[in-house]
């Protein structure tokens, strides 16, 4: 049934509704649009009016200078602005008559690009021209002005709001105001119309002024569309968007309407008052698109750095750089190149090689020696589609002797690799170079890259780290060494200029994009921090740190911290239990004795190898539900059982989990069929009340997670069922995919949530065998979705019969995958192997041994060096996030950081994210102070008579000196707003109180700073107060909204359960909860997009209703 809207408040919401949207409509600005010029042909023309014909003026205009223009051969006047592009002209060089002289004209000369303006007089025809001292530039938005006094005979140009040049006539000449030949615009037509030079670009906001403008009045109203004034003579917005005419909106209106000739060019956008740089960039679809280089010797090198701003947007195609090198499973997408595979001839072999490895999305880089032998190097890190990363890569001496690559990105090391022999490039190669694809010596291009490239920079040397860490985010158009360098810049037509003299210059191929690169930078990394590093008696409960944004956009920043670990844990050891199928099943020679074996060998060996975990990979059993034959599950119950209490004698046994494999669940492969046995003997109701059981997801156990420590370290293990990730391929319900996405939003959450413990993650099915194992099943799509937690450091996984692993590295973090199963192969169904991984904190290392209780080590040697390894692991105890502000502007910032102990050392560092891209502090270090000695037993805050009264009470006070009393809107930043005077010495109750006389609406926080005479401090227990008019019910804050969260704060008789709704402008629901509402606050989650919302509420049978803004 649906329910009713009583007409009263239905009404209600309609007119809220209306005054909302008609107070948007009130405050939203024009279209703002622009016309375009095709420097050949097109134009605008206005009927000569006598409202035109002007003698004192002011000319104002938007330009953006794009492509090629036509200089006019007349100009103004024999001895006028001559060459030029035509912007605005009444008149132009013609007879010297009256009715056919110029009134006004004004044009870019074609030599110097300064803009000129003109007028002929009215006594003798003569030219009175004057030019602006700044040049325009290209491909930007720029304000040119002028005004004429005919009074003082006085010029004066501005250029972008700021006089720029002034002159002074001789005699105070009069401008040929009876001229009637028309207006024009993009061109200057004669009093025949026939137009003369043509102006490439696009205009808007074209304006005439009967009247000299003062410098005040162009400089604050540049950026300001003026649709009409009393001194107007015209003026044209251009912002139409469609049509063969341009409005003029001066009191003249109409009939100064322009004509547009030959189709002129709409522009989506106009000038929009900011002055940006020329920032271009080159889209490449992928397909065919590139940029040609020919085979220039001028960009041969044998030592070389190769640079290039990238963004990913699609998969591209992809080439091989011959035998031996980037080949096979991995071949590349190239970046920029001089050559590719062809022939192991001299001459005929690739130089260098920059691109993406197709399979993997890391950097690649190779070259090919005179004799035909490749050495291609592969980075570290996966790039990302649809984010932009400045990639580089050097070859050359290593400065010890030897020769080495170096692949960096975004300025950071990402792979360091040492060539033996210090092999030499190619050093005469006719391959030719190419920009987004790789050619051979015959120019023929294979591999073509999808996205965006920009900054393209060759050197015939090796830059070092600090070089290009240095200079990655800057043009750089000149430099030693610098051979050849792109930077896009043009706005127009298919050459991409070197700007090294005398360089070769690119072809854009097959319709190669001019775009606008829209570039983030990053913000700067945060910087500054205080307490210094390795700061001792640090006092307070936060830091401060230094951040900026390089696009001055609001910040997110993240304090992270820890204890400082002084001594490294004692060694542990995980076991990991392979598929066990075949000894609960009885098949294939396996029997339940095997996987019994095994758990009793753990529980045997628990205290001589510290084993603290232990996790079966899945497969339990062969036959999850089995038609209701229970018996696969009772041996894997009785195996399991061996590691638990009363057979270990410890109160909830070893920890662990047991992995849904395929095989375990209902139907085999589907991860959303019944887990009736599984949930029966290893559900929620097995593990429930053990210290290590941390829950699970959704309403049964296939996906859990456990808590536990060791060595000093704490640990989060995420135990996921088996998800090929694949709703086509027959074998699932046909919904793999949504649910493992949902399943990973709450494992991300996870890793989040417990960021201070170090992550291990098990799975079914991750990976192949091999060094590396590729990707299978749902491993790509767990990994990519989980790789940002930077706790994150191992994947174990089953299901593939042999020994497997891989390593990967994002943001510098590193991920161990390791895949083990004996099931096929081993005999007797596994033969007992088991993996048995011991971790050694002080060494940060990680020990890997394949065993069998029954039956010893692996079969042979090749096997034993597959299943017996060693891996570098971080095993430094976790950071925890301490604290989190959003909407940060630049400079130095506090950091709450509540939970300090005293002479205790902590760790710390700072991250600041634009939304886009994050930079990260180095680690810090402190030492806190030791107590101060005021023993505070209460501090409490209530409202009182729209006052804040703050009561507080000591039990003893040795040497105090004052509390300062500290206010917060958000419990984070906190300000003075007065102090008392301390007791001194005293060892009897103490009793202090003030006022807050003017507190903030909604929510208050208040602390006490507690200072001795020695100006030690410390800071109390914050404590918070609700000032919310009873009789509107709560308030939101803040409002705007930032973040995910929206927090209610309710007046202080406010209990129970609320009931809440948030309704877009359209009136339709977009959220609905209730909650319990606890210290008259409550935040509620949301995942709105920005806007504004009504929000209604009712507790206690009453209801309200507030607007908010969500940003």
């Amino acid at each position: 049934m649906k329910k009713k809207i009583t007409p009263i408040i239905a009404r209600g919401y309609l007119l809220l509704t209306l005054f909302l949207l008609l107070g948007m409509l009130a405050n939203s600005q024009a279209v703002n649009r622009s016309l375009k010029f095709n420097g050949t042909t097109q134009y605008g023309r206005v009927t000569s009016n006598a409202a035109l014909q002007l003698r004192s003026f002011t000319i104002e205009m938007w330009v953006r200078p794009e492509g090629s223009s036509t200089a006019s051969a007349n100009g103004s006047g024999t001895s006028g602005v001559l060459n030029a592009y035509p912007l605005l002209s009444k008149g132009r060089g013609e007879s010297e008559s009256p009715a056919v002289d110029v009134n006004y004209y004004v044009g870019i000369n074609a030599t110097s690009n300064k803009v000129g303006f003109d007028f002929e007089d009215d006594n003798g025809s003569i030219n009175h021209p004057v030019y602006s001292s700044t040049a325009l530039a290209s491909c930007v938005w720029q304000h040119i002005a002028a005004s004429y006094n005919d009074t003082t005979g006085e010029w004066k140009v501005y250029y972008n709001g700021v006089l720029d040049s002034t002159k002074i006539l001789s005699t105070n000449f009069h401008p040929q105001s009876a001229s009637n030949v028309n207006l024009s615009f993009g061109t200057a037509v004669n009093s025949t119309n026939v137009a003369d030079g043509f102006f490439g670009g696009s205009l808007d906001e074209i304006r005439i002024w009967n009247r000299v403008r003062t410098a005040a009045e162009i400089a604050t109203n540049k950026n300001l569309e003026i649709p009409s004034h009393t001194d107007l003579a015209a003026r044209y917005d251009l912002n139409e968007g469609t049509g063969t005419s341009a409005a003029n909106s001066s009191s003249a209106g109409a009939a100064l309407n322009a004509s547009l000739f030959n189709t002129p060019v709409w522009n989506g956008n106009g000038f929009d008052g900011a002055l940006p740089t020329a920032v271009g960039a080159i889209d490449f679809d992928g397909t065919n698109d590139h940029i040609a280089l020919g085979s220039a010797s001028s960009l041969r090198a044998t030592s070389f750095t190769l640079e290039a701003w990238i963004k990913i947007e699609g998969a591209g195609q992809t080439t091989s750089t011959g035998t031996g090198g980037l080949e096979g499973g991995n071949v590349v997408v190239p970046i920029v190149s001089k050559g590719r595979g062809e022939s192991e001839t001299a001459g005929l072999n690739m130089n260098y090689f920059l691109g993406i490895v197709a399979s993997t999305g890391k950097l690649a880089a190779d070259f090919e020696e005179a004799s035909g032998p490749n050495h291609p190097v592969i980075g570290n890190a996966v790039l990302e589609q649809n984010k932009w990363y400045h990639v580089a890569a050097t070859f050359g001496s290593d400065g010890v002797g030897g020769k080495e690559w170096r692949l960096y990105i975004n300025g950071v090391l990402d792979k360091q690799q040492t060539e033996a022999g210090a092999p030499n490039p190619e050093p005469n190669s006719a391959q030719h170079s190419a920009i987004g694809t790789a050619m051979t010596s015959t120019g023929v291009a294979q591999g073509f890259f999808n996205g965006k490239i920009d900054e393209v920079r060759i050197w015939n040397l090796v830059r070092t780290g600090t070089d290009i860490s240095n200079n990655y985010l800057n043009e750089l158009t000149s430099g030693t060494g610098l051979i050849g360098r792109w930077g896009f810049n043009e706005c127009s037509g298919n050459t991409a200029s070197n700007s090294i003299g005398g360089g070769v210059n690119g072809t854009l191929t097959n319709g190669a994009v001019r775009t606008v690169s829209n570039y983030n930078p990053p913000p700067f990394v945060p910087s500054n921090p205080i307490p210094a590093n390795g700061a001792t008696n640090h006092a307070e409960n936060r830091v401060q740190i230094n951040v900026s944004d390089r696009n001055n956009q609001p910040l997110t920043v993240k304090l992270f911290g820890r204890k400082k670990q002084t001594t490294a844990g004692a060694k542990f050891t995980i076991i990991g239990l392979p598929d066990t199928q075949f000894y609960t099943s009885h098949l294939n020679g396996g029997t339940n004795e095997l996987f019994k074996a095994q758990t009793q060998w753990i529980a045997d060996r628990r205290l001589d190898s510290n084993i603290v975990y232990v996790t079966q990979l899945g497969d339990c059993v062969e036959n999850g539900n089995n038609g209701g034959n229970d018996i696969e599950w009772k041996r894997a119950d009785t195996a399991m059982k061996k590691i638990e209490n009363p057979n270990v004698p410890v109160t909830h046994g070893i920890p662990y989990s047991i992995c849904v494999g395929n095989h375990d669940q209902g139907t085999i492969y589907d991860p959303n069929s019944p887990t009736t046995f599984y949930n029966q003997y290893f559900g929620e109701a097995r593990f429930t009340g053990r210290t290590y059981y941390g829950g699970h997801y959704g309403n049964n156990n296939d996906n859990s997670f456990q808590l536990f420590s060791a060595g000093g370290i704490d640990f989060i293990h995420i135990a996921l069922e088996y998800n090929d990730n694949d709703n086509a391929n027959g074998q699932g319900s046909g919904t793999d995919v949504e649910t493992l996405q949902a399943v990973l939003n709450w494992a991300d959450s996870l890793l989040k949530a417990h960021s201070n413990r170090k992550a291990i993650l098990s799975t079914h099915r991750l990976i192949g065998t091999g060094n590396p194992g590729a990707w299978q099943g749902g491993g790509q799509k767990i990994y990519d979705d989980l790789k940002d937690n930077p706790n994150l450091f191992l994947m174990l996984c089953g299901h593939v019969a042999g020994q497997g692993r891989r390593v990967d590295v994002f943001n510098g973090n590193t991920v161990h995958t390791l895949l083990s199963d004996y099931q096929s192969g081993y005999g007797n169904g596994g033969n007992g192997y088991m993996r048995v991984m011991q971790f050694i904190p002080s060494s940060n290392t990680m020990t890997v041994r394949t065993f069998s209780p029954t039956a010893g080590a692996l079969p042979n040697a090749t096997e034993i060096a597959n299943g017996n390894f060693d891996l570098s692991v971080n095993l430094s105890p976790g950071f925890s996030l301490i604290t989190t502000l959003s909407n940060v502007g630049a400079g130095t910032i506090e950091l709450p950081w509540l939970t300090l102990e005293p002479l205790t050392e902590y760790e710390w560092y700072v991250t600041a994210s634009d939304g886009e891209y994050e930079e990260t502090s180095p680690v810090f270090s402190f030492t806190t102070a030791g107590i101060v000695p005021i023993n505070l037993l209460k501090f409490q805050a209530h409202a009182e008579n729209k006052q804040v009264k703050l009561t507080w009470t000591t039990a003893e006070e040795v040497n105090s000196s004052k509390f300062e009393i500290e206010r917060s809107s958000d419990g984070k930043n906190f300000m003075k707003i007065g102090e008392q005077k301390a007791a001194g010495n005293s060892v009897v109750l103490k009793d202090y109180q003030a006022f807050d006389a003017k507190p903030l609406r909604g929510l208050n926080f208040y602390r006490l700073k507690m200072v001795d005479a020695d100006n030690n401090h410390r800071y109390s227990r914050i404590v918070q107060v609700s000032m919310v008019d009873k009789s509107k019910g709560f308030d939101v804050y803040p409002n705007p909204v930032s973040g995910d969260e929206i927090n209610i704060v309710f007046a202080d008789d406010a209990k129970g359960d609320a009931m809440v709704k948030l309704f877009d402008l359209n009136g339709r629901m977009r959220l609905s909860t209730v909650r319990a509402v606890r210290n008259n606050t409550l935040a509620i989650k949301h995942h709105l997009s920005p806007g504004v919302y009504i929000i209604s509420v009712r507790i206690n049978n009453k209801d309200a209703t507030r607007k908010i803004i969500i940003e």
